[in-house]
């Protein structure tokens, strides 16, 4: 992943959280729900990150998100998407690789080792193949189990989406 790469995703995720904190409404009458869950990583709970709910369809949903601390994450209702179909994004970004890796420049000391300050692989958050349906009225509680060996052109093994009733 190179440094514009890194920096888009931060910027991305700056873009959201002002978007979300400045929206009034959304126009969606559907009422929102909470969201609750757990995300490992090779095994392990995800220390810290931050999980987002994007609308699969533009228009036919609200993006949510929330922040995973020990391997744990909670959305409260008023944050919350409405019942729907979504793509799921983890992120966990570790910035003191992003500072070692660059150097005064921003360009990588060693052009040719890409350094990632994401520890999550893209196929889980900017390229993202998770997904989750929201329901109404019942606990959405999910479990994603990623793993950060992923090869190229692999599809990955992940739970997700169960829902608990």
């Amino acid at each position: 992943m190179t440094i514009i790469r890194i920096v888009g995703t931060l910027t991305l995720w700056g873009a959201l959280a002002l978007l979300i904190s400045g929206c009034g409404g959304s126009g969606d009458t559907r009422p929102r729900q909470p969201l609750s869950g757990e995300v490992s990583l090779d095994g392990h709970p995800l220390d810290k990150g931050q999980i987002v709910f994007e609308p699969k369809t533009k228009g036919e949903g609200i993006t949510a998100f929330g922040q995973i601390a020990d391997g744990r994450f909670s959305i409260d209702r008023e944050l919350g998407p409405v019942p729907g179909s979504y793509v799921v994004r983890i992120d966990s970004i570790d910035l003191s690789r992003l500072t070692h890796s660059a150097g005064k420049s921003g360009k990588h000391k060693n052009s040719d080792r890409h350094v990632s300050a994401n520890l999550i692989p893209a196929q889980y958050n900017m390229d993202s193949t998770l997904a989750a349906e929201v329901k109404a009225d019942v606990s959405n509680s999910y479990k994603f189990a990623l793993s950060s060996k992923v090869a190229a052109n692999s599809k990955p093994t992940v739970v997700f989406g169960s829902q608990h009733h």
